[in-house]
């Protein structure tokens, strides 16, 4: 049996809103956080992001340059970033597994 208990993966959810074919690629901040308590780091909280890609939203091209924007931006691997909703919409839910929404807050106000 082990000693280490397994500490819980935070986890932050992006409700990102999106202009495709944008003549500058940029992510920023929309808001603050809403935290849930801090003794419940499984439960993702949300952080509301703006976002211009130069790809057009043809075939997922526009999506993918998103998520791998926000992985380069907040430094995690592309896999740890999943669109959950919105594939077809300006407005979508984007998880990010292994970065808490204080670090994701961070990162995108350096931008």
């Amino acid at each position: 049996m082990s000693s280490l208990a397994s500490s819980p993966i935070p986890r932050t959810t992006l409700r990102v809103t999106v202009k495709a074919a944008a003549k500058q690629a940029s992510l920023s901040l929309k808001s603050t956080a809403t935290s849930p308590s801090s003794a419940d780091v499984t439960t993702p909280s949300i952080v509301h992001v703006h976002a211009r890609v130069l790809a057009r939203p043809t075939e997922g091209e526009a999506n993918a340059e998103l998520l791998q924007r926000i992985a380069a931006q907040l430094k995690v691997p592309k896999r740890d970033v999943e669109l959950t909703h919105g594939a077809t919409s300006r407005n979508k839910t984007i998880v990010v597994t292994g970065i808490g929404p204080e670090a994701v807050m961070a990162q995108l106000s350096k931008e």
